[in-house]
């Protein structure tokens, strides 16, 4: 029993110091209800969604977007994100943020989203 436990206490910490920091801050600023529309991406999976080559979601821990229906203050959220020093591009429907140089910008789709 206490070799199980020690196992779990094990698996537990680890996973608490591999988790990202922009999803440590996403939660810091609403506790629940926040939709990730997109995180970590393969290449391929990038490509068919028609991400930039040199994509921050090819990182594990780069970028997130956001349903900016689940965030209950968008403006308060954008600039939180702005003072932690992450970069901002706000979509219509969605909020991306990533690790990129910290700033604000305005996004477009061929598509509208």
């Amino acid at each position: 029993m206490i070799k199980l436990m020690v196992i779990f206490i094990f698996m537990v910490s680890t996973t608490a110091a591999k988790a990202c920091p922009i999803d440590a801050f996403i939660t810091s600023v609403q506790k629940e209800g926040i939709k990730v529309n997109s995180a970590h991406r393969s290449k391929e999976h990038n490509k068919k969604v028609g991400g930039a080559k040199n994509s921050f979601h090819l990182l594990a821990c780069g970028a997130r977007d956001i349903q900016k229906s689940s965030i209950h203050n968008v403006k308060e959220f954008i600039r939180l994100a702005l003072l932690a020093k992450y970069r901002i591009i706000e979509y219509k429907n969605h909020i991306h943020i990533d690790t990129g140089e910290s700033k604000y910008l305005k996004g477009t789709y061929n598509n509208g989203r």
